[in-house]
């Protein structure tokens, strides 16, 4: 009788010791008993609380163990959203996942979502011009405003790309904007920022880039790697007119925010600070740039400065 006794306090604790431990470790927490079932029972008695605490924890634990395996794929989904969130992101089609070199024309790979915001882009465009085009995609958005640069003035042509983009803009948005958002640097980055997010299908692969502004060190530069439109077009004039001028003046002076937009015609990249007032127009060096000789087919070499960007 009393080796059986000790063989009883032996396995209660055995369990107790196993029990406790095993689901400290792996539940977090220490198995908690009823006590006045427990001193009150026999030596036999206790050791069954004690099995049966430790089974319920045990159970307990698979079943969390269970939800969280289930859980798993929608907590990869949510980290992938915050390290990329979702929008119209280009995608290039080069081996090198890279732009091509000066004098290559990068390849794209359109979503969905980048070919209805080009539709809808072409289609405003159509609505204002009155110009139409057989091409599909992002061929068919470079070729009206071809059609624009060629049948209408320098002037005329900033004024439709300002047409459009108040068009896509709702005007209560814009008085909100001015009212509302400081010109702080704060400011600044976060128009950087929301930039690099929603233009991609545009201008193509681009991010933010810290740059000086009045003196201050900040991140509300964006630097566009190999701009899209200037290398589907070729145009120096239709960069200039279609692009870079408008889209200074549109920020500006209706969003509020100062920025001023400088394309390397070099290897046609371009920079876009916030916060930084762009200059006039005779001392902006892209107003004198040449046209490109070998790439544009209406290139006119002998001219100090493409003829498109007179004003």
């Amino acid at each position: 009788m009393k080796v059986r006794k000790m063989q009883l306090v032996q396995q209660l604790g055995v369990v107790q010791t196993v029990g406790a431990a095993s689901l400290h470790q792996r539940a977090g927490r220490d198995v908690v008993l009823d006590h006045d079932n427990y001193v009150g029972s026999s030596t036999s008695n206790r050791t069954c609380v004690v099995a049966a605490a430790a089974g319920r924890s045990n159970h307990r634990l698979q079943r969390k163990l269970s939800r969280l395996n289930q859980l798993q794929p929608l907590v990869q989904q949510q980290q992938q959203f915050l390290i990329k969130p979702p929008g119209p992101r280009c995608k290039l089609a080069e081996p090198s996942g890279k732009v091509a070199a000066m004098g290559h024309k990068s390849q794209y790979k359109d979503s969905w979502l980048d070919n209805l915001l080009i539709a809808l882009f072409v289609g405003r465009m159509q609505r204002f011009t009155g110009m139409s085009t057989e091409m599909k995609g992002y061929e068919g958005f470079v070729d009206v405003a071809r059609k624009v640069m060629q049948s209408r003035s320098p002037l005329l042509q900033r004024a439709t790309t300002t047409q459009v983009l108040h068009s896509a803009v709702p005007s209560y948005l814009l008085k909100a904007a001015r009212k509302f958002i400081p010109k702080t640097k704060r400011s600044a980055e976060i128009f950087a920022a929301a930039s690099v997010f929603s233009c991609q299908w545009l201008v193509g692969p681009c991010e933010v880039k810290e740059v000086e502004v009045n003196g201050s060190l900040q991140k509300s530069g964006v630097l566009i790697k190999k701009c899209r439109f200037l290398e589907s077009s070729s145009c120096v004039g239709m960069c200039v007119n279609l692009c870079k001028l408008p889209t200074q003046d549109f920020i500006t002076n209706e969003f509020g925010m100062p920025i001023t937009m400088t394309p390397n015609f070099e290897d046609m990249s371009c920079e876009m600070v916030y916060g930084q007032l762009p200059p006039s127009l005779e001392d902006d060096p892209s107003l004198k740039q040449p046209c490109y000789a070998s790439l544009c087919s209406t290139a006119q070499e002998k001219a100090s400065h493409c003829p498109k960007t007179s004003v």
